[in-house]
């Protein structure tokens, strides 16, 4: 999630391939295994949602298939108009496993109103979907923590840093831990109708178990504790380059609503004002009223024998009066 990667190539419709710089690169600056996503040509819904990696529809590192089977994006794009519900969901190839992150709030950055959304590592000593993660099925670790023996194959935990939304127990158990959530959570402030991440920092921390050990005796009279090694921050953040790009789409969206409210409201007027006069005018007609007709001097009108004027003949008149 939020790695660096390098566009490789373009393979088949509505596909996209590329490598993704995991912890092989920033040992020895090698490609990291390659994703294969879909671009969402046959449906929005599909936007940067991995169907391969490493050539892979699965990976085969937990012993069931809902864990092995790879979910969302790698984290650096999502499809737009999402459920907050829904949450973002994204594939570490560094932990092999999905993780999802949840709606928190709405905020804002650089005056873009976002959701916040944050991420952990769950707990699965509790969660049953999440049980698969366990070094055994009889030794799950507590909340918080992950074994990563089965991922990269050496006796290496990973929490978030400072053991934040850890079980207490892994602080207690070392000195100088100061959990904080505005340093040490996973976060994302995502832009729902673009579907970006305008904002985001995926933080891990690496830790060693340590346990007893009676064949040695520095080993032998400590207790048990888990001990932080390192812890590696990776981010992103859109400068004002960016940034005032969707700040102009959110204003055509403002004129366009506003724009929308006056049309509206315009013709409501227009209705309202055509009713009144419609009701204020029922029943109501014009009459036009009668002239009297005075004949042209040397010129008579008869009705009578012949019904003429002027000597003609007046069809139009026959049989009636006129003054």
């Amino acid at each position: 999630m939020f790695g660096s990667r390098d566009i490789w190539e373009l393979q088949g419709r509505g596909l996209i391939s590329c490598h993704v710089s995991g912890q092989e690169n920033l040992k020895n600056a090698t490609p990291g295994k390659r994703i294969k996503a879909l671009r969402g040509l046959n449906s929005y819904k599909d936007i940067g949602r991995i169907v391969e990696f490493d050539g892979e529809e699965k990976i085969s590192a937990w012993p069931t298939d809902e864990c092995n089977t790879i979910k969302g994006t790698d984290g650096t794009i999502f499809p737009p108009l999402l459920d907050k519900e829904a949450g973002l969901v994204s594939f570490a190839p560094d932990l092999c496993r999905s993780l999802i992150a949840v709606y928190e709030h709405d905020t804002k950055y650089d005056g873009i109103p976002v959701r916040h959304y944050s991420a952990t590592l769950g707990d699965m000593s509790r969660n049953e979907d999440e049980k698969c993660y366990c070094p055994t099925p009889e030794t799950c670790l507590k909340k918080g923590i992950m074994d990563l023996y089965k991922c990269v194959g050496v006796p290496m935990y990973v929490t978030l840093p400072h053991f934040y939304e850890a079980d207490e127990s892994y602080s207690k158990g070392v000195r100088g831990m100061r959990p904080d959530r505005s340093k040490h959570e996973i976060i994302i402030l995502f832009e729902g109708l673009t579907g970006s991440p305008v904002y985001a920092r995926k933080r891990l921390q690496f830790n060693m178990p340590l346990k007893t050990n009676p064949k040695v005796d520095l080993f032998n009279n400590f207790s048990e504790t888990v001990l932080p090694m390192f812890w590696v921050e990776e981010g992103v953040s859109l400068n004002i380059t960016y940034t005032k790009q969707l700040k102009d789409l959110f204003k055509i969206k403002k004129i366009v609503k506003i724009s929308t409210w006056l049309i509206l409201v315009g013709s409501l007027a227009g209705m309202a004002a055509a009713a009144y006069f419609f009701i204020r005018d029922s029943g109501k007609a014009d009459i036009t009223p009668v002239r009297k007709i005075q004949p042209a001097s040397g010129k008579t009108i008869s009705t009578i024998n012949g019904n003429s004027i002027g000597g003609h003949l007046n069809h139009a008149m026959s049989k009636s009066d006129m003054d």
